[in-house]
């Protein structure tokens, strides 16, 4: 006799497997019952025969069929093998994405036997985490290397040995550090030299223990208040304007640059002015004396060696076309000049400046057939003399001391009808000369004291003031 169980008395370890026979052979219907040996393993239901797994091995059954009229009793064995079964295994971060430097919980499913066998995890060459398989936490170090992680589950004592699948974890680059440049003052152009600026700045957005390193400037043209022109260079800019600086090329001082999204530079970009300065100083010339009109002005100073224009002030008689200044009467004719700027400096007027135009006479010309009178010719005045009722004044003299017999110039007005010179009130000269109008010739006369003395002289207008400035030498 014998009893026999599916697949060549072969079956795959399953907690809650049983194993029903699929045949067996007697002679007649003799009482059966059913054991088995390895309770270990396995048991087997005493009437029906069908076992119960317990544990992978070998499963040891036997049937006992009892003595009948016609046969002795007998026993018939099977060995009914229950091999080890198979599982799965993954892996399963708590996110899809990890960016550089964060973490994330990584669990380890087991569909069976997840207690049945060692677990052990390797990661690959090179690595962008680190694993640490008592906590289940992994954190990204890189931002662009993967992260090779993978477990195995040895083999237990029902289950075969089994290896996690490929994790779906893809590491990425942590966000754009943020760059900040510091507000740069606005300064003055100076002539030839490049703006002193050295620019400060501030990156926020780092991971772990980075460090900002450098970072290229690029300072460029935005705008002038006199001409646009081009500028884009790493170096600071010499004329005035406003600038922008964009940065660009950050490089860390420690930490990979490349872990990072780029950053968006322009965004972080700054404005800066330089400011353009003032002109040297700026006057009209040769106008300390009076002038003649027409007259052509002339402007002297400036720092552009730009375009003039001159702008009469004030003045009633006097008007200005570009630089020629005329006038209908003589008088004062106030004036200014401005000077235009360029990309480097401003505009500059002068101070007011008064012209005095030169007393002349107005004639009226009546031209013959054929000649004509240019407009804006001057007419020079004589000197005035007085011709009746005329008071001689003394202003000055040519030395202010003399001795007896000496020469003196005399300075002032109406000397043509001078008929006596007196020193101190008293004593006449009777040695002089009216040169002219405004000149007497005289010789001290004898027998005045030494000391200060006056000089006056007498014409039919009048006696003239005292003068006191002249002193009589031993």
């Amino acid at each position: 006799m014998t009893f026999r169980y599916p697949d060549t008395n072969t079956a795959t370890y399953s907690p809650t497997g049983t194993i029903t026979p699929n045949a067996t052979t007697r002679l007649d219907s003799a009482v059966r019952s059913y054991s088995s040996t390895t309770s270990a393993k396995c048991t087997i239901d005493s009437s029906t025969a069908v076992i119960s797994i317990i544990e992978a091995g070998s499963c040891q059954v036997s049937m006992a069929v009892a003595q009948t009229a016609n046969y002795l009793a007998d026993t018939a064995t099977a060995t009914v093998t229950i091999n080890k079964a198979s599982r799965t295994f993954t892996l399963t971060p708590a996110v899809s994405t990890l960016k550089y430097s964060e973490s994330t919980t990584v669990t380890a499913n087991v569909s069976a036997g997840a207690l049945d066998g060692n677990i052990s995890y390797t990661l690959g060459s090179p690595a962008g985490c680190t694993f640490d398989p008592l906590t289940g936490e992994l954190v990204a170090i890189s931002g662009t290397i993967q992260c090779p992680l993978t477990a195995t589950i040895s083999e237990g004592i029902n289950y075969r040995a089994e290896t996690s699948t490929a994790m779906a974890l893809t590491i990425a680059r942590a966000n754009a550090p943020l760059i900040t440049i510091d507000t740069v003052t606005a300064l003055s152009h100076t002539p030839g030299i490049r703006a002193l600026i050295t620019p400060t700045f501030t990156v926020s957005g780092l991971k772990n223990t980075d460090s900002s390193g450098s970072l290229t400037l690029t300072y460029s043209f935005v705008s002038n208040p006199f001409e646009t022109f081009s500028y884009s260079d790493t170096r600071t800019p010499i004329d005035a304007g406003t600038y922008r600086i964009t940065p660009s090329a950050l490089t860390l001082s420690s930490g990979l640059i490349s872990n990072y999204e780029t950053p968006t530079y322009s965004s972080s970009a700054i404005s800066f002015v330089i400011n353009r300065i003032n002109q040297e100083t700026l006057t009209v010339e040769n106008t300390n004396g009076e002038v003649e009109v027409p007259f052509t002005m002339k402007a002297f100073g400036g720092s552009t060696n730009g375009s003039v224009s001159f702008t009469k002030i004030s003045g009633d008689y006097c008007s200005v076309s570009g630089s020629l200044l005329t006038a209908t009467q003589a008088g004062s004719c106030v004036v200014t000049v401005t000077m235009t700027g360029n990309r480097n400096y401003l505009p500059v007027t002068s101070e007011t400046v008064t012209v005095r135009v030169r007393n002349f006479i107005n004639f009226q010309f009546s031209a013959p057939s054929g000649v004509v009178i240019k407009p804006f010719v001057p007419l020079v005045k004589d000197v005035d003399v007085c011709t009746s009722g005329c008071v001689p004044t003394i202003t000055g003299s040519d030395v202010f001391e003399g001795a007896e017999a000496d020469l003196v110039l005399l300075f002032g007005t109406n000397f043509l009808g001078v008929t006596k010179v007196y020193f101190n009130i008293y004593t006449e000269a009777p040695n002089f000369v009216a040169d002219s109008d405004t000149q007497i010739s005289v010789r001290v006369p004898a027998n005045l004291p030494v000391g200060d003395a006056t000089i006056e002289v007498v014409s039919p207008g009048g006696t003239s003031n005292r003068y006191f400035d002249f002193y009589i030498l031993p």
